[in-house]
């Protein structure tokens, strides 16, 4: 699977690569810490050569967005509609709520945005890159 998803990075030539996952690469939880790292080690290091934009991922049912100093990619935890979890801030992190809701992904060729939408229909969080 690492193979194929290099592979598949390198041809990329879309205006924005987003990669959508199920298991987070940086977030606060209090699951397998073990697990984070290794897709940190192997994970990250395909989407960062690649210079994705965007890695989504569900798993631990809250908002959570966070930003490494040293990596361009905005890492999105994607809330539940149903289950949440109590979250609190860690490094890197620009916003998080344990509301339970749905992401929006809007893109264009000049911009590329996630709206993170609440159970009564507020926008929470927005991400917004620009080309």
């Amino acid at each position: 699977q690492l193979e194929w998803l290099d592979a598949t990075l390198a041809a990329a030539k879309e205006d924005w690569v987003v990669v959508v996952g199920h298991h987070p690469i940086y977030a606060e939880t209090s699951k397998d810490d073990v697990e984070r790292l290794d897709m940190q080690r192997r994970v990250d290091t395909i989407l960062r050569r690649h210079r994705v934009d965007m890695y989504i991922n569900g798993h631990i049912h809250n908002f959570q967005h966070i930003r490494m100093k040293d990596s361009g990619i905005d890492y999105i935890t994607n809330s539940s509609g149903s289950l949440s979890r109590k979250v609190k801030p860690v490094e890197g992190t620009v916003f998080c709520s344990s509301e339970p809701g749905f992401s929006i992904l809007s893109a264009s060729p000049a911009s590329l945005e996630l709206r993170m939408v609440d159970k009564h229909g507020q926008v929470l969080h927005t991400v917004t890159r620009t080309k």
